[in-house]
């Protein structure tokens, strides 16, 4: 798993990208970096502010409706669910997958 930085917000918070989640990460980029730099760069942010906001308000996202220890959050402008699992107890985050919303919608659940 990848591990980003701890928020500014709160020092104890941690999210980590299970390897898959940051294959589809990057896999995405790539897509969207060969039709432009820039749309890659900007497809970057937008997922970058999806984290970031699960960081702030983790909470604030929906469950998973067959999965209720799961939780979606639907990023601003490109077409992705951010599903991770909140894990209480160590205050970190998990990034279980970055779905396109166009893609087989099971295509995930063997990484829970």
């Amino acid at each position: 798993m990848r591990r980003f930085g701890k928020s500014e917000a709160d020092e104890r918070m941690t999210i980590e990208l299970f390897e898959a989640a940051l294959f589809d990460l990057n896999k995405s980029y790539d897509y969207y970096s060969d039709i432009g730099a820039e749309l890659g760069e900007t497809f970057l942010r937008d997922i970058e502010r999806a984290l970031f906001e699960i960081k702030e308000n983790p909470k604030a996202s929906s469950k998973h409706p067959k999965y209720s220890h799961l939780r979606l959050k639907i990023c601003n402008r490109f077409p992705f669910t951010v599903i991770y699992h909140p894990n209480v107890k160590s205050d970190t985050y998990y990034i279980i997958a970055v779905a396109h919303h166009k893609r087989n919608p099971n295509y995930w659940k063997e990484r829970i």
